[in-house]
């Protein structure tokens, strides 16, 4: 009985909290109900407050998305790494969690992107949405190899770009990119004899579908010039670079941090060429456009500054 007692006392009180948005007769005829062992009415209006406080959390999840839209937009990665993640934990669904990931990732917190990921995943497992499984494993994969977790992610990349396939075909935008972020992997981990027939094929696949002009082509070039770099095909690297470079200039700008990455790239093969003189203000430039964009904690900027150092400090 006294446990009963307290029962209806707690949620009188809750009822009470709850009388600006419910009304005095509505709780009068609830609390009168309580005291006849009625739970009817109480529950009721609970029910109203649950309604109306879940879509408070969608409209509020929304706005954090709709803010992350547009940091994103103005490449402002911390800030849209926040909103993401806010929308995210509001309401986890695919798309704010596609997000939170991606921007985890590129504001430089791997572990955060790698929550996300495997949040994703289960999702979209548990939904048996291929075109979803195969994005969430493709960021799995990509967080696993970027905290340097090889072995994670090179098995994660080729389940993705088999199920690209079969979801999206061989001839998409969705399918070169899967095929690069496994040459990527190679390319980090040596295996640069069957990473470089992947690069081409992507490289083909963009011309396709999005054209020589999109910043998503200028990724395929970079990357298959850091490989050509490593090989020491000097001369065709810098060919691509500058290519990249150009698409760059036209279609992200020479703010974005992606541009700063191909300068950055540049100047190191400046130096493999003993051309010391064409790679200090690329350096330079590379660093302030990090600087400005990520800050001077984000891993790009850390690296651009210690490149920097490292060139002063050895350039002959």
């Amino acid at each position: 009985l006294a446990e009963a007692q307290k029962r209806i006392r707690d949620l009188e009180d809750i009822l009470e909290r709850a009388g600006n948005e419910i009304g005095a007769d509505r709780i009068a005829e609830a609390r009168v109900a309580l005291e006849q062992g009625d739970y009817s009415v109480a529950d009721d209006i609970f029910a109203e407050i649950e309604a109306r406080e879940q879509m408070a959390v969608q409209n509020a999840a929304r706005a954090a998305f709709g803010r992350g839209e547009v940091a994103e937009a103005e490449v402002r990665w911390h800030d849209a790494a926040a909103h993401y993640a806010r929308a995210a934990g509001l309401s986890p669904d695919f798309d704010a969690l596609n997000k939170a990931s991606e921007f985890a990732y590129r504001s430089g917190d791997y572990a955060a992107a790698l929550k996300f990921a495997n949040a994703m995943n289960e999702r979209a497992q548990e939904e048996n949405d291929k075109p979803q499984v195969s994005t969430a494993m493709d960021h799995v994969a990509r967080a696993h190899q970027y905290a340097g977790n090889y072995a994670a992610a090179e098995p994660m990349f080729r389940a993705a770009k088999g199920l690209v396939a079969e979801v999206s075909g061989e001839v998409t935008q969705e399918y070169a990119a899967s095929l690069n972020n496994l040459a990527e992997l190679l390319r980090q981990t040596g295996g640069f004899a069957e990473a470089e027939p992947l690069y081409g094929e992507a490289l083909e696949i963009d011309l396709k579908t999005i054209g020589k002009e999109h910043p998503d082509h200028a990724i395929h070039l970079n990357n298959l010039a850091l490989l050509l770099t490593k090989t020491g095909d000097f001369a065709e690297a810098e060919s691509l670079y500058s290519e990249a470079m150009e698409i760059d200039l036209k279609t992200i700008g020479a703010a974005h941090p992606s541009y700063a990455i191909r300068l950055s790239n540049l100047a190191a093969l400046l130096i493999e060429t003993d051309r010391y003189d064409a790679a200090d203000p690329l350096f330079r430039e590379a660093l302030a456009v990090f600087e400005a964009a990520l800050g001077a904690e984000h891993p790009h900027t850390k690296t651009a500054s210690s490149n920097l150092e490292g060139f002063l400090a050895n350039r002959p």
